[in-house]
């Protein structure tokens, strides 16, 4: 897996900004580990 994204100060959860992070895999790459 590998990070797609990160945004910064992107949601409002529990009175605090909070960052996200997106991970992504390819379909080779999953296959490819069984």
């Amino acid at each position: 897996m590998r990070r797609e994204a990160h945004f910064v100060h992107d949601e409002f959860f529990k009175g605090e900004w909070a960052d996200q992070l997106i991970y992504a895999i390819l379909v080779d790459e999953w296959t490819a580990r069984r």
